[in-house]
């Protein structure tokens, strides 16, 4: 895929969930069917990474489920970031960390290499435009790990 093309995608993406990101979020809540099953892959206590969190409602599903998380919540969209930091704020095990990434730009990972326990992107994929990028956002996303941490998508 051309750059260029690529580029637009992210555009698209980038636009649409700063203009609708109230309305997205207000569709986004309570915990996914398959969310439970992978709960024993997450030490207790631990550091997540959840990358596109969104309005940051897989940190409540840890909430409930954990004792002692530090979360660290990215996304691209600003304004779903300022719900997520809204919405943490009834939060008693997580300690949550949000800020803003871009997965359009190589070299996003570079500030979480290392660091985590797990690292989740629970409906990342399908954003990203092209197989050669979305091989190099897999590769960027098992970069943040911990030695024996687990990438869940």
């Amino acid at each position: 895929m051309k750059a260029t093309v690529r580029q637009c995608l992210f555009q698209i993406n980038r636009t649409f969930y700063e203009r609708f990101a109230g309305a997205f979020a207000a569709t986004r809540y309570g915990a996914q069917p398959g969310w439970q099953r992978i709960i024993p892959y997450f030490p207790d206590p631990c550091q997540v990474l959840d990358v596109g969190c969104g309005n940051g409602r897989f940190a409540h599903f840890l909430d409930q489920r954990l004792k002692q998380v530090s979360y660290t919540g990215l996304d691209g969209s600003s304004r779903l970031l300022d719900i997520a930091r809204v919405n943490a704020g009834d939060l008693q095990h997580v300690d949550p960390t949000f800020r803003q990434i871009d997965l359009g730009h190589e070299g996003w990972q570079t500030p979480f290499r290392g660091q985590y326990h797990v690292v989740v992107a629970l409906a990342v994929l399908h954003h990203i435009p092209d197989t050669a990028w979305r091989r190099r956002f897999l590769q960027a996303a098992a970069a943040c790990l911990r030695q024996s941490g687990v990438l869940i998508l």
